[in-house]
């Protein structure tokens, strides 16, 4: 009877130990599952965050073109009263050639504005035009590609999802092979006592 005892106790503890490989294996899997979840989430994190840059760099760039857009309205402003009171205080002036001079030197004063005016809003327009486009393509193609890299990351978790399982239950029954060899073994030893 003790012998039976030792026997059965013997059994337990192998299939206890057995089971307990079993779990571990499974935890290890399971385990290096989740740190493969975290890295996802990680990435996920990392594209929120650069769209939230991309946004706040939006956010400045059309603060930037307002600004540009009123220095240069204001400059327009400046050089339009210039030229006002540069007429109004030349309005009269006592003949008819002295008239012809200053209306002379008025065109002249239009032009030279004109110039100045082009030369300083083109440049700052086609700038802030280039610029602006620039960083809407920027962030067309950052949305595509995290878009892209989202429909992937989905894909290979399916895939993982189901070589750890497949995995898991090759291992479980790779332990119930062992199993059965051990309980023959064991059953093959007691027949023999």
């Amino acid at each position: 009877m003790d012998a039976n005892k030792n026997i059965n106790k013997e059994t337990m503890m192998a299939h206890l130990g057995k089971q307990s490989s079993r779990n571990v294996a499974d935890f290890i899997w399971d385990d290096w599952f989740v740190g493969l979840k975290l890295m996802y989430v990680y990435q996920s994190e990392m594209a929120n965050l650069t769209l939230q840059t991309i946004e706040y760099q939006k956010e400045v760039w059309a603060q930037t073109m307002e600004n540009t857009m009123k220095i240069e309205q204001e400059t327009k402003n400046f050089f339009e009263d210039i030229k006002n009171n540069y007429q109004n205080n030349t309005k009269n002036p006592g003949s008819e050639q002295a008239a012809r001079a200053f209306e002379e030197w008025n065109q002249h004063l239009n032009e030279f504005f004109k110039r100045i005016q082009l030369l300083t809003a083109t440049p700052a327009t086609a700038s802030l035009t280039t610029v602006n486009k620039s960083q809407e393509q920027m962030e067309a193609s950052f949305k595509s590609l995290i878009e892209q890299q989202k429909k992937i990351r989905e894909e290979i978790k399916s895939l993982m999802v189901n070589f750890v399982n497949e995995i898991k239950m090759t291992q479980r029954e790779m332990a119930a092979s062992f199993e059965a060899i051990d309980k023959n073994k064991t059953i093959n030893t007691r027949s023999e006592k």
